[in-house]
This record gives structure tokens, C-alpha cells and sequence, in this order.
């Protein structure tokens, strides 16, 4: 805290060693960013109004005449901000109250704070770039590390908070990094599985993809889910650009480990600075980007000297809902789970696979489908295996289906199934069902078969087999009738009166 705000520094300490109420509400804040943001807004409205957290809480319980008079101060020092139009100052305020005081329990919930949350009634329009203007935006950027941070939340989808909550964002947060080889100083994609056949661990490179963990945290090499955690990916050229970056920390003799940190400052940080890029730092190089790509807002009317105000157009929202629109071809709630909403998460980690190691190769795949037109050439092994998924789906095969046996590979192996295994799995599974069409097919036609305009004078049992097994049915009496195009054999016999009444049961 002492290193984001020193102007504050000894107010902060300060209130961790005299005021109790505002000890333990800090205490049961988890994240960083959320107490970096609620101790400032804190610290500015004590500026303003004299009101340490204690005071807040005290007043606030007493009720009466006491409260009143707190709730008018509060409200005006509000007011100061929503009549310049600084909404985001003012609810991020409002929120930092009343979650001092729902924590400290003289508050049941927000929704009953007798100051409203300060909304704007004012929509402000929603700017999202093209890809053209992405692309330039890459070529304005000063920096590798600018350049992957524009790619990551391009092609994640990522809120800007990500980059620190609920801890700052490491190497290991990019699952697919090969750990092995930036032990050897190199960058590769890879993840490792456990063969159960062989009983050892299978290397797996990464070339369409690379998950990245998003509102969680890794301990002791186990993912630790968070209530918001959800699974980004990256396409090949943001992997390339991140590649491009991490080389360069190399080649300037930083020794990375999958400890140090994703973003890091361009310089060596300041005494008083984080160690790490914070969320802030990565917004304002996001803008200044946007402006000097040339992609900016007029604000306000022309000074008499001629000049004017600008505002950046683009930010890391606007790659976020960049890369909403480019999803193409997924159904909506898988859409929603890539975006990390709360609703799609739910129904994808949890109404179709929980385990987390499932749950991303569950969603790469959903991933590399709907941004098929940005991963670029497909290897020959995917081509084969989208070719082989689009026969299945052609053959009546659900999606469903097809993940059921996907899955059931997965367990039987105990890594991803092959082409070769799936597609034989496949196969099986839609022979299968056509065997039962067929047969259901020529029982109900031979219930009314005709011959020469006759009913048939006796039934018949008619089934369509292979090679290997007619042997066995000409034992039983069964007569060869045609041998099919695809090298099948039609075989029927009669039946007598009582197999005739049950099968037309």
C-alpha cells in the first residue's frame, strides 16, 4: 500500500495501529486491488471530510440525528464528483463505505445504504476497434511488453483487473508455458500429461492455443480456483508477441522462472513502485496507444488559442468486446464462459465438466473453433480431426455424443485421445446406430411386404451382416437373399406362427 500511494503511507499505518474497525475490515478483504482502491477512496474522503473508518461505523450505528448528519456529509462530498461527471470516482466511494460498514455489521446490505449508489442516467457510447485498427494499434506500440499486453486482452477477453487480482499475474498464470524449457532459458508452449498406458509423462506441444489462468492463483504447482476464475486462451500471434517479450527480459539477463511476474515494469521500479506492472499502469499505456494511433475523441469545445481536449477511443475494454464480437459459430453460453461471465462459467465448469484440467481442454476446443479465423493454418493433425468431427455431426452424431467418447477416451488414457483413437471410437459408435436403424428399418418392412401385390403367404426375419458372421446364421436357417455394394450379405429365414405373433408384439 506504502509503495502505490506514499502520499498516504503514514495515514494508512496510521489506521492499522489505531483504528480497530478499520484493521478488521482489511482484514477480510482478499483481494489486493479491491484494498488498494477502497483504502484510497478512504483516504481521499478523509481528506475532505475529517472521517477516519471508526467515526463511519460509530455514527452510522448510532442512528438518530448522529447518522443523518453523516449520510448529509457523505452525500455532498459525493455530489463534488457526479456534478463534474465523475461517476467512477463516486461509486467506487460509495462501494468502499458500505463495505466497511456491511463488514463491520452496522449495514445488512448496499441495497439498504439510505445514500444511493451514484449511477449516471447517461449512457456513453461503446467504442470497439476493428481488426485493421487493432493491427495499428500493435504498430504504435513502444514496447514488447505493450505489444503483448494489447494482444492479451484482445484475444482473452480479459478485464483489466485481471492483471492482479487476486494475486499479480506470473508466468505460471500462462498454463501452457513449457516450465522445462525456460529452465533452459527458452520460451516453448507445452503441457505435460500422464500416460496411463506407457506410465509416463507424455509432452504435449501447443501451437493453436495457449491457456491462460484468469482471476485464480497456483499453489504448490495445484490451480487454486477463486469464485470468479475462469480459463482465457491465446491465439498464435499473441503467443508469438508474448514469445517476443519474454526473450527480450532474457536476452537483458533477467532469470525467469514461472514466479516472476507476466507484466513487469519497462524499467528498473522505483523504490516506492510495485515490482509488477499494476492494472493502472497497463490502462494508461492501453490509451496512450489509442491516442497515438490516432484513434482519439474530441472533448469539449475549442480553447481561443485554437486547441482542444482529446480523449483515447480505445481501451482494454474495448479489446475485451473486440474479442466478444469475434467468437463466431458457438452457442451462447459457451460464448459467456469464455468471457469469464459468471452465468457461462457455471454452466460449463459445472453442468459439463468440474475438474479445472478438464474443464480447459473442454474449452480450447470451443476456443480454437470459434477464433478458427485468427489461429491461422491449422496442422495437418487438427485439420484431420475437424474433417472427422464434421463426418460425425453429417452422420447424425450430437455434440453430446461426441464428447462422451472424447471423454471416455480421456478417462480410459488418461491424456487427450489421439485422431487415429477417435476416430476409430467414432466409427464404432456410428456403425452401431446404423446397425439398429437398419434392422429396425427391415423388421417394420417386412411386417408388409408384398410379392406380386400378395401378402407374403408366411413372415420373414431379414437382417443385413458381414462376412464373419453368416456362417453361424446358416446354421440357424437363415437364407443368403443378395450380397450388397459395400460387401454386407442380405440373409432372411421364415418364422413359424408363435415368433411371427411376438414379433409383431
Amino acid at each position: 500500500m506504502e509503495k502505490r500511494y506514499p502520499r498516504f503511507a503514514a495515514l494508512y499505518q496510521q489506521w492499522l495501529k489505531e483504528d480497530e474497525e478499520f484493521r478488521r475490515w482489511f482484514e477480510s478483504l482478499e483481494a489486493e486491488a479491491t484494498r488498494n482502491n477502497y483504502f484510497y477512496k478512504m483516504a481521499r474522503l478523509y481528506e475532505a471530510t475529517k472521517f477516519v473508518p471508526k467515526e463511519i461505523v460509530v455514527r452510522y450505528r448510532a442512528g438518530g440525528e448522529t447518522r443523518q448528519s453523516l449520510l448529509d456529509d457523505l452525500n455532498a462530498y459525493l455530489k463534488t464528483f457526479t456534478q463534474q461527471g465523475k461517476f467512477g470516482i463516486a461509486g467506487l466511494t460509495w462501494a468502499a463505505v458500505t463495505s466497511l460498514l456491511i463488514h463491520r455489521g452496522a449495514l445488512v446490505r448496499a441495497a439498504d445504504f439510505e445514500v444511493k449508489q451514484p449511477r449516471s442516467d447517461i449512457i456513453p457510447p461503446q467504442y470497439v476497434p476493428t481488426q485493421e485498427e487493432f493491427e495499428t494499434m500493435l504498430r504504435y506500440a513502444r514496447s514488447a511488453r505493450n505489444r503483448f499486453g494489447l494482444a492479451f486482452f484482445r484475444y482473452t477477453g480479459a478485464r483489466i483487473g485481471a492483471l492482479t487480482d487476486p494475486e499479480p499475474m506470473r508466468l505460471y498464470h500462462v498454463l501452457d508455458l513449457d516450465p522445462e524449457a525456460l529452465k533452459r532459458g527458452v520460451v516453448e508452449f507445452a503441457t505435460y500429461q500422464y500416460d496411463e498406458q506407457k506410465k509416463t509423462t507424455v509432452r504435449i506441444p501447443r501451437s493453436n492455443s495457449c491457456a491462460v489462468l484468469i482471476y485464480g492463483s497456483v499453489k504448490k504447482g495445484e490451480i487454486v480456483r477463486h469464485r470468479e476464475t475462469y480459463i482465457g486462451f491465446l491465439v498464435p500471434q499473441a503467443m508469438q508477441l508474448l514469445k517476443e517479450y519474454l526473450e527480450e527480459r532474457l536476452r537483458a539477463g533477467e532469470n525467469l522462472t514461472t514466479e516472476s511476474y507476466l507484466f513487469a515494469p519497462d524499467r528498473k521500479p522505483h523504490p516506492h513502485r510495485h515490482e509488477h506492472l499494476t492494472a493502472h499502469q497497463m490502462a494508461r499505456a492501453v490509451f496512450a496507444i489509442s491516442k497515438a494511433a490516432g484513434y482519439k475523441i474530441k472533448v469539449g469545445e475549442e480553447t481561443k488559442d485554437g486547441k482542444a481536449k482529446y480523449e483515447p477511443k480505445y481501451g482494454p475494454h474495448s479489446l475485451r468486446r473486440l474479442f466478444y464480437n469475434s467468437l463466431q459459430g458457438l452457442e451462447d453460453v459457451d460464448r459467456e464462459a469464455l468471457q469469464g461471465h459468471i452465468r457461462g462459467v457455471r454452466a460449463r465448469y459445472h453442468g459439463t465438466v468440474d475438474e479445472i484440467k478438464r474443464a480447459i481442454e473442454f474449452m480450447r476446443q470451443k476456443y480454437e473453433f470459434g477464433m478458427r479465423g485468427h489461429i491461422g493454418t491449422a496442422s495437418a493433425e487438427e485439420q484431420r480431426k475437424r474433417a472427422l468431427l464434421d463426418f460425425a455431426r453429417l452422420q447424425g452424431m450430437s455434440d453430446e455424443e461426441i464428447n462422451n467418447i472424447q471423454n471416455t477416451l480421456e478417462k480410459t488414457r488418461g491424456f487427450m485421445p489421439t485422431v487415429d483413437d477417435l476416430r476409430d471410437a467414432l466409427r464404432k459408435q456410428i456403425e452401431a446406430k446404423k446397425r439398429q436403424t437398419t434392422n429396425k428399418t427391415e423388421r417394420e418392412k417386412h411386417k408388409t411386404a408384398r410379392n406380386g401385390g400378395t401378402p407374403l403367404s408366411q413372415p420373414f426375419e431379414t437382417r443385413i451382416v458381414a462376412e464373419e458372421e453368416l456362417v453361424p446364421l446358416l446354421n440357424q436357417g437363415f437364407d443368403v437373399v443378395r450380397e450388397l455394394s459395400n460387401g454386407r450379405i442380405v440373409v432372411r429365414k421364415p418364422l413359424d406362427d408363435e415368433e411371427a405373433v411376438s414379433d409383431e408384439q
